[in-house]
Formats: C-alpha cells, sequence, structure tokens
C-alpha cells in the first residue's frame, strides 16, 4: 500500500526546512558581517560582546528576519512570504 504523507507532517517538514534555511543564513552572515570579524566558534558571549541581535518582523502572514550590530543591520532581510490558504486547507 502507498501512504500519502499527512498534511500535518508535510506543514511540520517545511517549517523544519525554512528554520533550517534562517538559521544558516543568520549565522552566515554573523561570522562574515560583525564587526570585529568572529573568529572560531560562535558562542553567546561573542554575540553579546559585539552588540548583535536578531530582528524578526512580521506583517500579517509575511515575516522578514534580519541581523543588526548596535542598531545598524548587517545583513540583507530573510523573508517568508505565506498565503493565508495555506493556514486554513485542512
Amino acid at each position: 500500500m502507498n501512504q500519502t504523507p499527512s498534511l500535518d507532517y508535510l506543514r511540520n517538514q517545511l517549517i523544519s526546512k525554512i528554520q533550517e534555511k534562517e538559521s544558516e543564513f543568520m549565522i552566515t552572515a554573523i561570522m562574515k558581517n560583525a564587526h570585529p570579524i568572529i573568529k572560531g566558534k560562535l558562542t553567546k558571549e561573542k554575540i553579546i560582546w559585539r552588540g548583535i541581535k536578531i530582528i524578526k518582523h512580521c506583517v500579517f502572514l509575511d515575516t522578514y528576519s534580519w541581523v543588526e550590530q548596535r542598531g545598524k543591520r548587517i545583513s540583507p532581510k530573510f523573508h517568508v512570504k505565506s498565503n493565508l490558504t495555506d493556514f486554513l486547507r485542512d
């Protein structure tokens, strides 16, 4: 028998893939664009000392994320756009 995956399973897979890509995007931006440049392992102390923050901005169903260092954006915006119909299907 061929079983199709449930809708919840597919949603969870999609969300985890988006989170994985966003995480890679943020880590790369922090490692390459922070001043002074972070060498070695990325740690909480290094992020705090350099004044780095990850900003998330939600506008209805669109989500924007970016990295700031002391109030200045140091990464492009990561944009996730959703359709209302994606949440209403069941």
